[in-house]
């Protein structure tokens, strides 16, 4: 399996192609960080929200602190998940606030107090 940083490399390198032909670089510069200087941990989808673009809502632990993030649901559908379910989430290590979750790597249950 490719590893993190082939794999959002190459997404890296064609959104940000893309974002800059656009003029919207949104998020670019987030997953760049992440990708320069990855830490990974497992969280949980805290809120699921089908109904607003697939939107979730996700919490992990680095260091005994409790971080959290957001996200749509691109990687599949929204009605696949569930509350609780685990996620798989990349962060850069010196700001665990930039971080981003992949979903389809993740295969326990945990729960995060």
């Amino acid at each position: 399996m490719p590893s993190f940083a082939t794999r959002y490399g190459v997404a890296f390198l064609l959104n940000a192609v893309l974002m800059t032909w656009i003029g919207a670089p949104q998020g670019v510069w987030s997953i760049w960080g992440i990708q320069n200087d990855a830490g990974t941990a497992i969280g949980e989808i805290s809120i699921l929200d089908c109904k607003n673009h697939g939107h979730l809502t996700y919490s992990f632990v680095v260091n005994g602190v409790k971080y959290a993030g957001d996200t749509t649901t691109f990687q599949g559908s929204c009605l696949d998940l569930k509350q609780g379910q685990a996620v798989k989430i990349y962060y850069e290590n010196r700001n665990p606030v930039v971080n981003i979750a992949v979903y389809n790597d993740a295969s326990e249950t945990v729960h995060i107090a």
